[in-house]
């Protein structure tokens, strides 16, 4: 193309102005740029059973395509032939939006989940760790050593799965062995051994 002004009063209209060079009209571009909305972290940290929700803000020109992809143990599958995500993930996108939601999470979610958003102009991918909390696993391999007639000694291993968290100690329960109720010997144990006080003989 190219252009000309002219002015124009109430008598008519001037002559054009010098005329432009030859302009090549083309859309502008701009390198995709991804926002996640989940704080300032890079990490998630929520409690087992609760909703996980990574949303993200898409900008450039033309406008990006937008892939997700997770890294963890839960059971992946592709959706719509480009997002590798866990299989009960939900996907909602708009060209300027894409949310992840899972609606009841379990440690399996936890791992990373990365979005790059892709155009002719380059292309920017953003990662996000989530770490969610469960109960821990049963302590192992517990062994009763050192009986006398009124203590023994309980030793143990720490759980194979701490929850996502460190472990911050054990409860020691006992019962006789006709019993119902169990009765707490040491609320808060530190460490994976016990001495168990006040036991009756026999």
């Amino acid at each position: 193309y190219r252009f000309r002004v002219k002015a124009v009063n109430a008598a008519g209209e001037s002559d054009p102005s010098i005329t432009t060079a030859e302009i090549i009209v083309k859309d502008i571009q701009e390198e995709p740029d991804v926002t996640l909305n989940i704080g300032a972290q890079d990490l998630l940290v929520c409690r087992a059973g609760s909703t996980i929700k990574i949303p993200a803000v898409i900008t450039g020109r033309p406008v990006p395509k937008a892939t997700w992809e997770f890294d963890g143990e839960a059971v992946k599958h592709m959706k719509d032939d480009i997002h590798n995500i866990p299989t009960d993930a939900e996907l909602e996108a708009t060209d300027t939006t894409s949310t992840i939601t899972i609606p009841q999470c379990n440690r399996g979610h936890s791992g990373r989940y990365s979005i790059t958003a892709k155009n002719k102009a380059g292309q920017k991918t953003v990662h996000v760790r989530v770490n969610v909390l469960d109960a821990p696993g049963p302590p192992k391999d517990l062994k009763v050593s050192d009986i006398t007639r009124s203590t023994c000694r309980l030793s143990w291993k720490p759980p194979d799965n701490d929850g996502g968290d460190r472990i911050k100690g054990y409860v020691i329960e006992k019962r006789t062995v006709e019993g119902k109720a169990w009765t707490k010997a040491n609320p808060c144990c530190a460490g994976t051994s016990f001495v168990v006080p006040d036991l009756i003989e026999g």
